[in-house]
This record gives C-alpha cells, sequence and structure tokens, in this order.
C-alpha cells in the first residue's frame, strides 16, 4: 500500500495524471484493487453503473458491490485539480444517484483529494462528508490508515468502516455546531456575569 501511494504521490508532483480517465484508470482503480476488490469483476466494480435504469440513463463513474444486488460505495471521479469548482453540482449528483439506490459511502474524487461522504445518514448531502483525504498535504501514515479503513473490503465487510465513519461524522457535527455557536459565545462573555468563553460554548451547545 505505501509503495503505491509513493508512486501515485510522485505522479501527481510530476503531472502525469492528464485528463479523467487516467485518475479513474490509473488512480482509482489502482487503489481499490490495491485494497482488495476485484477489479475484473463487473460485479464487484462495475464502471458507468446505471443507478435508476427503468427512470433514465444517470450513471455514476464507479460502484463497488460487496454483494451484486446492491451498491456500497459510489465514487464520482474528476480530473485532478477539478474537484473544488464542481464540488456542488457533484454533491448534488451524488444526492440523487443515493435517492434510488443508497450506498454506504459516496466518494467524490480527483486523484488527489478524495471526499468520504456516509451516505445512509439524514440531512443535507454535504454535511455528510466525514472525512477528507489529501494525498499531497496529508502524513502519509494516516492517509494509509484512512484508506484501509474506510476504502477496504475486508473493513467494509467487517462493518468497522461503517461504525468508524458513524463516529467520525457525529464528531464533525459537533464541531459545525460548535463553530456556528462561536460568535453567539463571543458576544456573551462580554456581558455579566462575563463567563469565560468555555462555559459558554458548552452552555450553547448542551
Amino acid at each position: 500500500m505505501k509503495n503505491v501511494l509513493n508512486d501515485i504521490k510522485t505522479r501527481l508532483i510530476n503531472g502525469e495524471y492528464k485528463n479523467e480517465e487516467h485518475v479513474r484508470l490509473n488512480i482509482v482503480a489502482r487503489m481499490l484493487s490495491e485494497l482488495g476488490w476485484n477489479i475484473w469483476d463487473p460485479n464487484e466494480v462495475n464502471a458507468e453503473f446505471n443507478v435508476a435504469p427503468d427512470e433514465d440513463n444517470t450513471k455514476v463513474d464507479i460502484a463497488v458491490f460487496v454483494n451484486k444486488y446492491s451498491p456500497t460505495i459510489f465514487i464520482e471521479v474528476k480530473a485532478v485539480g477539478r474537484i473544488d469548482s464542481s464540488l456542488s453540482d457533484t454533491e448534488r449528483q451524488l444526492r440523487n444517484y443515493n435517492r434510488n439506490q443508497t450506498a454506504l459511502f459516496s466518494i467524490i474524487t480527483d486523484g488527489r483529494k478524495w471526499q468520504f461522504y456516509y451516505s445512509q445518514t439524514g440531512g443535507e448531502f454535504s454535511k455528510k462528508c466525514f472525512k477528507t483525504i489529501d494525498i499531497l498535504a496529508q502524513d502519509p501514515e494516516d492517509i494509509e490508515l484512512s484508506f484501509l479503513l474506510f476504502l477496504s473490503k475486508e473493513e467494509i465487510n467487517s462493518g468497522r468502516a461503517k461504525c468508524e465513519a458513524e463516529k467520525y461524522l457525529k464528531l464533525s457535527q459537533e464541531q459545525r455546531v460548535m463553530e456556528d455557536s462561536l460568535p453567539e459565545a463571543k458576544r456573551l462573555i462580554q456581558e455579566p456575569p462575563y463567563p469565560s468563553l468555555p462555559d459558554c460554548l458548552v452552555s450553547l451547545v448542551v
């Protein structure tokens, strides 16, 4: 796994991935294979998967299956550097895919950045993001552990990936609540009885 990640990182730095297909084949498929998925079996890794064949021709770039009856992971692929400019539109796409067949995880990636969403929770789709990986910016060991935990076939099958995703998502939601409450907390500490900032935050979010 380390060697694969190091090679991908080097090729990203050198600008060798020129388009979306390079990312899909040379990064995403390679990573899936390394993480235990049989990329040669379309019942397990299905490119251009038609999410709702009875309704329209909408297709997700890659659908990954633990069993052939329901998708486990949806992956939308972008060219390197294109993830941020189209993030809202891609999140809407994935939200719509999950209306017909709800996957466990949905992923948006441009090969460098990987955004993981826990599709099976409620609320706005953008708030379902529980993990972001940046192959060029983050610690290599953390990157490896994150991929092994949330994208390996073994951890998906065991149910551990789902449990850990729920923990990560809860933590990120609590952090968002704290951030949203910060302006009000800063206002309150300037008024009698002049509480501390931590006490204000606790009183607002509990």
